[in-house]
């Protein structure tokens, strides 16, 4: 038989060799897979493990920051009960450093808006407290030893008193902040400063009409209260507001029932829709808005008008403004919610 020519067949070891190569280069494949899968998830959870670390260290972080924030505020009404009233003025400074950071520190402590409301309407209580207790004081310790005081709420002139001048500055302060208040969306602050004493008080611009301001029977005598607002939540009957200055003052529904503004300068002031019933309007200075029948009221040209002769006139600083008005009621309650509560009308 002749040699065949034909090309020879490869051999079974051949094809065996061969599907060997291709399943190693398969697992081979399938093992860089999996170790890059291996390492993804290691860094995943490098990452995840980070986070919750980052996440301890800013709650810590919050922590701390709140703590410090809670330590300052104890610190400040420490000082406010100080015998001395160089101590007791740092207290109220650092009482308002204290709130302020509450407001622009929130993202970092983590505080809710109405955690931070409360921050803001303790802080007020806090200061109209002070204002409450050192004005009583003042008022209380008025005779010395004499019979007859030389001054008291609504005639007389009582003594600066530094401290207390500086915490009426800090209530401006406060409702200056009336649109971070508004943004927290929490409610209607109350402010409670009835029958204080704050003769001559520089509160130009004031704005007491987006809370509820109970000043029953305050005493703002000779006060500069140019451009401020008062509004529907403003109690001011019963107030001493002689000679004080309120030009351009907004007094639009305020209740002025049985104050006293004789000697007041109310050029450009607005008493649309304020309560006047009993007030004392009696040698009024400027021409002012006024509401129903008080608009035929006879004033005296604003260019006459002297604070400091009028604060000397006693005809206009003897006690009550009518012999015939009922007593300044005493509040029964706190003015939150309702700062009209126990007044007397």
């Amino acid at each position: 038989m002749g040699t065949s020519n034909g090309p020879p067949e490869p051999s079974s070891g051949g094809q065996t060799g061969t599907k060997a190569d291709r399943r190693g280069q398969t697992w081979a494949s399938w093992a860089q897979v999996a170790g890059s899968g291996v390492a993804a998830a290691a860094v995943i959870v490098t990452i995840v493990v980070a986070c919750q670390g980052q996440q301890t260290i800013n709650h810590n972080s919050q922590a701390a920051q709140q703590q410090s924030e809670d330590t300052q505020l104890s610190t400040a009404i420490t000082a406010l009960g100080s015998s001395e009233m160089a101590e007791r003025v740092a207290g109220l400074q650092l009482l308002e450093r204290n709130v302020s950071a509450r407001f622009t520190l929130a993202a970092e402590t983590g505080e809710s808006p109405a955690n931070v409301f409360g921050d803001y309407t303790t802080a007020l209580e806090i200061f109209s407290g002070y204002l409450n207790s050192h004005s009583g004081s003042l008022l209380t310790s008025k005779q010395n030893g004499k019979k007859t005081a030389s001054f008291g709420r609504g005639y007389g002139t009582p003594p600066v008193a530094l401290d207390i001048v500086y915490a009426a500055d800090q209530i401006k302060f406060m409702l200056d902040m009336r649109r971070d208040v508004a943004a927290l969306n929490a409610g209607r602050p109350a402010v409670d400063l009835s029958d204080d004493e704050l003769y001559g008080q520089p509160w130009t611009g004031i704005n007491f009409r987006w809370v509820k301001a109970y000043l029953v029977g305050i005493d703002l005598r000779g006060a500069y209260l140019e451009s401020s607002q008062w509004g529907r939540h403003s109690d001011l009957s019963h107030a001493y507001l002689q000679c004080a200055d309120l030009r351009g003052a907004n007094f639009r529904g305020a209740d002025l029932t049985y104050a006293d503004l004789r000697g007041a300068n109310v050029q450009g002031a607005d008493f649309r829709g304020a309560k006047i019933r009993g007030t004392a309007l009696g040698q009024i200075y400027g021409i002012a808005t006024w509401p129903g029948w008080a608009r035929r009221m006879t004033t005296r040209p604003a260019s006459q008008w002297d604070q400091a002769t009028c604060l000397q006139d006693t005809t206009l600083s003897d006690n009550p403004a009518s012999a015939s008005a009922p007593a300044s009621p005493k509040p029964t309650s706190s003015p939150s919610p309702k700062p009209s509560a126990g007044k007397g009308k």
